[in-house]
């Protein structure tokens, strides 16, 4: 089900990342330890590198996919689980502050945080420090639904399709 409108999505996204920012196709993504990422000002490299050294603590609740996944629904049902049912905090507020995305908000907001600390990034798994006492929770969602998902997550951002007339999922990923 899609409860928000295009316009909701847009005042969400530009409340969220702040500005609507559009990448030219030769600078979309930066390539960090080999793998692309998006070269967005809300993507920071010290943030992403931040990221990837960082060593979870004893406990600290992990929450790792590819994005367009069901990340958001996931962190959501693991707040509802650790708080009992008791916190349901607004979207920014669950982004920001309750689990924060860390390739946006950098790894210093955790020391602020209470135990046990819920986080989330879209690092690949193969490529994070680990912790044998730490909970990690990874989505995976049907391939042509993320693409799917991504267009359009895109498109609400402000990013043009490449070809107008032919505007659909598989001429934005010839990209």
């Amino acid at each position: 089900m899609n409860y928000l409108n295009t316009r909701q999505k847009g005042q969400v996204s530009k409340q969220l990342f702040q500005e609507n920012v559009m990448a030219t196709e030769e600078q979309e993504y930066k390539i960090i330890r080999g793998l692309p990422f998006p070269n967005a000002p809300w993507f920071p490299t010290k943030n992403i590198e931040a990221t990837l050294d960082l060593v979870p603590n004893d406990g600290d609740i992990v929450i790792a996919s590819y994005p367009k996944t069901g990340t958001t629904w996931l962190q959501y049902i693991v707040l509802q689980i650790v708080s009992k049912g008791e916190l349901f905090p607004s979207f920014n507020d669950c982004l920001s502050i309750y689990a924060p995305f860390l390739e946006m908000k950098g790894t210093s907001i955790l020391e602020k945080m209470e135990k046990p600390r819920i986080y989330k990034h879209h690092c690949p798994y193969n490529m994070v420090q680990k912790n044998s006492k730490a909970k990690y929770l990874y989505t995976y969602r049907r391939p042509e639904d993320t693409v799917v998902s991504y267009y359009h997550f895109m498109i609400n951002l402000g990013h043009d399709p490449p070809d107008r007339e032919s505007s659909s999922p598989n001429s934005y990923l010839e990209r």
